[in-house]
């Protein structure tokens, strides 16, 4: 219990390192609510044991859930701004309509790992496409000998895993996180299948696709 309280604190500090202003909107509507519902409480405690009238006892919780129903709404605006923005740096989304880059944005993910941790392995079935928020990842592949080649360190807005979105591709390479990593992932099913309806998009991962089949051609007769 304990190394598990742990990994999820160090988590909720990787997240709140990331993302200060929304972590202080969320903790200052977090309290206004606790106290108040705290306040609801304590004055039925009143009533039920004669400490209260029932009619002052109405009026102070009618006040009460009034100010509870003006408190705003968690904002996720910060954040979706944000995948906004890390989406249409990722080439094959770059200069999409707005509202393309919106519905991609609404999809997408925060997910967030430990150092040592594994994204994912060689080998594994692509699913997702993921952009690095925050942190650092390595890229390393596996000879067939069993040498362990580095890659590269990917940080702050850099992206990988792009193969998944071209059909049913396996990993070419293992990521692993470096540091305290929070990435924004993009489900490859979801993505495909707005791409039924965006014809600019489909035409967008039908060219990658094209232009990675011709590489991998290349390669394979140097």
């Amino acid at each position: 219990f304990r190394r598990r309280l742990k990994v999820r604190q160090a988590r909720l500090n990787a997240f709140a390192d990331a993302y200060p202003e929304y972590c202080r909107e969320y903790k200052n509507i977090l309290f206004q609510r606790v106290a108040l519902s705290f306040a609801i409480k304590t004055i039925k405690h009143d009533l039920h044991s004669g400490k209260l009238g029932a009619k002052a006892f109405s009026q102070i919780e009618e006040k009460l859930k009034k100010e509870l129903k003006k408190l705003p709404k968690i904002s996720s605006s910060l954040l979706l701004t944000k995948r906004h923005d890390l989406i249409e740096n990722v080439p094959l989304f770059s200069g999409l309509p707005k509202d393309m880059l919106n519905i991609l944005a609404t999809n997408a993910r925060y997910v967030n790992f430990l150092p040592e941790d594994i994204i994912f392995k060689q080998g594994d079935r692509g699913r997702s496409l993921y952009i690095v928020v925050n942190g650092t990842v390595s890229v390393f592949h596996n000879s067939a000998n069993g040498d362990v080649i580095p890659i590269n360190d990917l940080q702050k807005g850099s992206f990988f895993g792009e193969r998944a979105l071209l059909g049913n591709k396996v990993r070419s390479a293992t990521v692993k996180a470096k540091t305290h990593v929070i990435l924004l992932r993009l489900s490859a099913k979801k993505i495909n299948q707005l791409a039924i309806k965006l014809p600019e998009l489909k035409a967008r991962l039908g060219a990658e696709d094209l232009s990675r089949r011709e590489a991998d051609l290349h390669r394979q007769r140097d």
